[in-house]
Parts: C-alpha cells; sequence; structure tokens
C-alpha cells in the first residue's frame, strides 16, 4: 500500500499516482493539505483508492489504512477463482491478470493488460481513443500514437495473424472495439 502525499517536490502527488497505475494495482491513499474538490477527483479518477484531507487524525489514518488492506487482501483470494473471460480461445483471469490465447500464457505489460481488460470488458462497443487514454493512462494527454503502438504490441502478442485481427478491431475515426462476447462480471 502506499500513502501518497499531493504535495511532494519534484513530482507532485498526482504524477507519481499516475506512474504508479502504469505499472501495478497497489492501493493507494492519497493525501492533501489542499481543500479543493477538484484534487479529489482527480485523483480518484486517476485511480486512488481513497483520499484523505489534512489535518487528519491518526486513528482516521488507520482507519482507511486499514480498510484499503482489507480489501486488497480480498483480490488476492480472488486471484484462485475460475477465469473472469474465455472465448475464442482468449481467456482472461481478472483477479490475477492472467491471460492466455488456446492455453498458452501470454505475457502482457501492465498498461497492455490494463487496455485489454477495458475493451473487453466493453465488448461490442467501440471505445475512442480518448477513453481508452483516460481510462488505461490516467490522461488524455497523451498522443493518439500511444494506443495504437499499444494496441499494435498486444495483437503481436494475441493474434494468430496480427495484420488480420480477431479480437481487437480498428473502426477508423471512431476507436476499438473488442469482438466477442461481453464477460459476465
Amino acid at each position: 500500500m502506499v500513502i501518497l502525499d499531493i504535495g511532494m517536490p519534484g513530482l507532485n502527488g498526482l504524477e507519481v499516482l499516475q506512474r504508479i497505475r502504469q505499472v501495478a494495482m497497489t492501493p493507494v491513499l492519497m493525501l492533501s493539505g489542499q481543500d479543493s474538490e477538484t484534487d479529489i477527483v482527480r485523483a480518484l479518477e486517476m485511480g486512488a483508492d481513497d483520499f484523505l484531507r489534512k489535518p487528519c487524525g491518526p486513528g482516521e489514518l488507520l482507519a482507511r489504512v486499514k480498510a484499503l488492506l482489507r480489501r486488497s487482501g480480498s483480490l488476492t483470494a480472488a486471484a484462485s477463482a475460475p477465469p473472469s473471460y474465455a472465448a475464442g480461445g482468449l481467456t482472461i483471469c481478472f483477479p490475477s491478470q492472467e491471460v492466455a490465447v488456446h492455453g498458452r500464457a501470454i505475457a502482457l505489460t501492465h498498461t497492455e493488460y490494463r487496455l485489454l481488460a477495458h475493451l473487453v470488458r466493453n465488448a461490442g462497443r467501440v471505445v475512442s481513443i480518448q477513453e481508452l487514454l483516460r481510462q488505461v493512462w490516467g490522461s488524455d494527454s497523451y498522443g493518439v500514437d500511444v494506443v495504437r503502438v499499444y494496441v499494435s504490441r498486444m495483437r503481436a502478442k494475441l493474434e494468430p495473424e496480427p495484420t488480420r485481427p480477431r479480437f481487437i478491431l480498428t473502426r477508423p475515426g471512431a476507436g476499438y472495439l473488442f469482438a466477442g462476447p461481453r464477460p459476465e462480471l
């Protein structure tokens, strides 16, 4: 678990949070001496699990830490659950973030996994590049090419013929579509 203050020298806490979310789903409790609702909303939208305004009492801080740890502990137990998605030879176990194609394990980076999971959870719906940037990278300030590069890498790993994709389809001018049934979550 990470307790992260927004107001830090060098990188601010939101930038650190963004970098954490690119590589891990570690529980993050954000702190701030600012009383800005904008900071709270932004931190939560970027992937913070909880937010606490400073100054706060040690009892409240401890209670929030315990609650986050309790919730994240339940994720560990869920990792042994059966696959959350299985269709067309693609198997995804959401709790453990394991992906396989026709029984062969596929090594995805954390960002590739998050991108795939977001597309699969929205199967049958075209997802815009801006939505993907916000949901996967935490900001739509990244360029469109970032999504294209990651989709290309995932196709190389998942698709039998990456130039003729079956799973992740491009909808020019609109975004990407995961061609498969929606998972039952």
